[in-house]
């Protein structure tokens, strides 16, 4: 399986990043939105993690830039944002599942990995 994962933190993607690499998942990273949709240009992602809450570009656009290169992506939320109106334009522009940050990873991993 191919994971892009996109947040802003460093911390986050390395962390998320050793967790999929320790399962044998191949793993790629982003910190901006620009740079993932790059990427998923190149690899053709199987699941997105995205922080709607990227920097330069909001996360909502980049998740309809994912859906224009494949609307099948599996695309997940990961964001410590309380705003209602940020969360629901992530929703409609076509994330699969919403997680609020912070989130235990290994239930994390284990939902990407199952579905």
């Amino acid at each position: 399986m191919k994971i892009l994962i996109i947040d802003g933190s460093q911390f986050v993607r390395e962390q998320l990043s050793k967790y999929f690499q320790h399962r044998k998942q191949t793993v790629f990273a982003a910190g901006t939105g620009q740079e993932a949709i790059n990427i998923a240009k190149t690899v053709s992602p199987d699941v997105v993690l995205i922080d709607i809450n990227l920097p330069k570009v909001s996360g909502a656009l980049v998740v309809q830039e994912l859906r224009s290169l494949d609307p099948d992506v599996r695309i997940i939320g990961i964001s410590s944002t309380t705003d209602k109106d940020n969360v629901m334009l992530a929703i409609k522009s076509g994330i699969s599942l919403f997680k609020l940050k912070p989130f235990r990873i290994d239930t994390l991993v284990n939902e990407v990995l199952t579905k």
